[in-house]
Protein backbone atom coordinates (compact mmCIF):
# COMPACT_ATOMS: atom_id res chain seq x y z
CA UNK A 1 0.00 0.00 0.00
CA UNK A 2 1.59 3.39 -0.77
CA UNK A 3 1.70 6.21 1.59
CA UNK A 4 -1.59 7.86 -0.05
CA UNK A 5 -3.52 4.98 0.17
CA UNK A 6 -2.63 4.51 3.90
CA UNK A 7 -3.19 8.37 4.60
CA UNK A 8 -6.75 8.19 2.93
CA UNK A 9 -7.52 4.57 4.47
CA UNK A 10 -7.16 6.34 7.77
CA UNK A 11 -9.19 9.48 7.79
CA UNK A 12 -11.76 7.20 6.60
CA UNK A 13 -11.47 5.40 9.76
CA UNK A 14 -13.99 6.70 12.58
CA UNK A 15 -14.01 5.84 16.20
CA UNK A 16 -17.69 5.64 17.90
CA UNK A 17 -18.47 5.29 21.12
CA UNK A 18 -21.44 3.90 23.12
CA UNK A 19 -23.49 6.64 25.49
CA UNK A 20 -25.27 4.04 28.17
CA UNK A 21 -27.02 6.01 30.47
CA UNK A 22 -27.49 9.15 27.87
CA UNK A 23 -29.94 9.33 25.65
CA UNK A 24 -28.83 10.74 22.11
CA UNK A 25 -30.89 12.68 19.72
CA UNK A 26 -32.04 9.76 18.13
CA UNK A 27 -33.52 7.96 21.39
CA UNK A 28 -36.76 8.50 22.78
CA UNK A 29 -37.55 9.38 26.41
CA UNK A 30 -40.27 7.16 28.44
CA UNK A 31 -43.36 9.15 27.16
CA UNK A 32 -42.28 8.61 23.32
CA UNK A 33 -41.25 5.17 23.76
CA UNK A 34 -44.36 3.62 25.73
CA UNK A 35 -46.94 6.13 23.21
CA UNK A 36 -44.66 3.99 20.22
CA UNK A 37 -44.89 0.67 21.88
CA UNK A 38 -48.73 1.04 22.50
CA UNK A 39 -49.09 1.63 19.05
CA UNK A 40 -46.99 -0.95 18.07
CA UNK A 41 -48.93 -3.30 20.40
CA UNK A 42 -52.57 -2.27 18.55
CA UNK A 43 -51.04 -3.13 15.43
CA UNK A 44 -50.22 -6.48 16.37
CA UNK A 45 -53.61 -6.87 18.00
CA UNK A 46 -55.40 -6.05 14.69
CA UNK A 47 -52.84 -8.15 12.41
CA UNK A 48 -53.35 -11.08 14.81
CA UNK A 49 -57.58 -10.38 14.49
CA UNK A 50 -56.93 -10.55 10.49
CA UNK A 51 -54.86 -14.13 10.64
CA UNK A 52 -57.55 -15.42 13.19
CA UNK A 53 -60.54 -13.98 10.75
CA UNK A 54 -58.59 -15.68 7.82
CA UNK A 55 -57.98 -19.41 9.80
CA UNK A 56 -61.93 -19.15 10.45
CA UNK A 57 -62.77 -18.79 7.00
CA UNK A 58 -59.91 -21.26 6.05
CA UNK A 59 -61.52 -23.79 8.11
CA UNK A 60 -65.11 -22.84 7.08
CA UNK A 61 -64.19 -23.02 3.41
CA UNK A 62 -64.54 -26.67 1.52
CA UNK A 63 -60.72 -28.21 0.99
CA UNK A 64 -60.08 -27.52 -2.52
CA UNK A 65 -57.86 -30.40 -4.27
CA UNK A 66 -54.52 -28.82 -5.90
CA UNK A 67 -54.97 -28.56 -9.32
CA UNK A 68 -53.59 -31.38 -11.59
CA UNK A 69 -50.23 -30.90 -13.47
CA UNK A 70 -50.19 -29.13 -16.44
CA UNK A 71 -53.30 -27.32 -16.07
CA UNK A 72 -51.93 -23.82 -14.87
Amino acid sequence: MCEEEHHTHHRQHHHRRHRFGRRGPGFPNREQLVERLTSYRAHLERELENVQDLLERLGDAPEQAPPAPGTI
